[in-house]
């Protein structure tokens, strides 16, 4: 088992009309390709479900780039995973308002995710419940410290 062991891997997030946004196509990919330690992700897509679809961001003034919150992975294997953000929330909790820098912000995810086989095989699909919580420290311009 890998554990403790950190993981370095490249996030990014985009501007919308509403704030900042994590680019859930790129992260998604990121993320799991670096955890794995070898590139497992064939592709990543966003889904349209309820309240959350292209159409809805469209009418509210987004644009079509703009991240939704239920991804799509196709593994490189005979496997796929759905992935819904259940709730979210953010705060800054320090700011440097005078140079911009070290400014600090938490965030919280929650996501219920489904993995299943996608060959003829007939096991169950897997559920899971997930919650994250990240801290961001601003360092510069261009560069974050996270935990």
């Amino acid at each position: 088992a890998n554990l403790n062991r950190p993981v370095k891997l490249q996030l990014r997030y985009i501007s919308t009309k509403w704030g900042v946004a994590e680019d859930r196509l790129f992260n998604t990919k990121n993320r799991l390709d670096s955890f794995a330690g070898r590139s497992v992700v064939s592709n990543v897509a966003y889904n349209d479900v309820g309240s959350s679809n292209r159409a809805k961001v469209l009418e509210k003034g987004g644009s079509g780039n703009d991240p939704l919150l239920t991804t799509f992975v196709r593994f490189k294997g005979p496997a796929a995973q759905k992935t819904f953000v259940t709730s979210h929330a953010s705060d800054p909790i320090a700011n440097d308002t005078e140079n911009d820098n070290n400014s600090i912000w938490m965030g919280t995810e929650s996501q219920r995710s489904i993995f299943a086989l996608t060959n003829e095989n007939t096991a169950a699909p897997i559920f899971t419940d997930t919650e994250t919580v990240w801290q961001f420290q601003k360092l510069d311009k261009d560069s974050l410290k996270g935990r």
